[in-house]
């Protein structure tokens, strides 16, 4: 809705990744010609982009090759949004990155976050932390902390992003969203969201094997097998899900 009825509006999509969201956002608002730069540490996959998916001065259709931990190339006030996500498990200085990231925004820009809530709960088990897949997670989690990461800060986006200077606290929303581990919902929707979150789960192992193992984790690949099993066999009964939290903020006028 922000952008629907912002012509012409600038958007920043930090840590991009596939770039997808970027796409997506670019292909649904042609018409009031809105344009988005995404960024991340390499270009994304894509073979194409639309237009409006500006380069800044890289070739057609590709996007900036950027670390946010070194800061923004661009000058204050140039976004009327800035996009986060998924980067609590490689920034270190998280709220040092929120700031730089709302040093960007123009006042009365928007600031927006998503995180996700890395320990898999289960809606119906009381003792869910004795669960194969919170304890494999868990780990992940101490993990990260090891490396110096703040490995919980989805559990209190709101404040993290309430915290940097020039956010107005009274404009910090939060919206938590749980989303189905398997295809335990019942809802074809929830169904399919949870079919593409177990196999995101499938490919989570390898993914933090190393990190595991630097850990003391070295049977985390037999865990992480047995993890899948046990949603395979139990999910109807457990009903685990993934939480990803979003925040909407405003950056203070000028």
């Amino acid at each position: 809705m922000v952008l629907a009825e912002s012509y012409g509006a600038q958007v920043l999509d930090v840590g991009c990744g596939t770039g997808k969201w970027a796409v997506e956002v670019a292909e649904a608002l042609p018409h009031v010609q809105v344009q988005v730069v995404g960024i991340d540490l390499v270009d994304p996959p894509i073979p194409t982009s639309p237009p409006n998916c500006q380069t800044s001065g890289l070739r057609v259709g590709s996007f900036e090759i950027c670390d946010i931990v070194t800061g923004l190339p661009y000058p204050d006030e140039t976004f009327d949004v800035v996009h986060v996500r998924d980067l609590i498990s490689g920034v270190r200085a998280y709220e040092e990155m929120l700031a730089e990231c709302v040093r960007v925004l123009k006042p009365q820009g928007y600031l927006l976050v998503v995180e996700i809530e890395w320990v898999v709960s289960c809606l119906t088990v009381e003792e869910a932390e004795s669960h194969l897949p919170m304890c494999h997670n868990t780990l992940f989690l101490e993990a990260l902390e090891e490396r110096g990461l703040d490995a919980w800060a989805a559990q209190s986006l709101d404040a993290h992003v309430a915290a940097v200077n020039q956010i107005e606290r009274e404009s910090v929303r939060l919206d938590r969203r749980s989303v189905p581990l398997g295809g335990w919902a019942g809802d074809p929707y929830l169904e399919y969201a949870g079919r593409l979150s177990l196999d995101a789960f499938r490919h989570f192992g390898n993914a933090i094997r190393i990190l595991m193992q630097d850990h003391g984790v070295f049977g985390s690949d037999d865990m992480h097998s047995a993890a899948l099993e046990e949603l395979d066999v139990d999910a109807g009964a457990s009903r685990p899900v993934w939480v990803f939290d979003n925040v909407i903020a405003r950056k203070k006028s000028a």
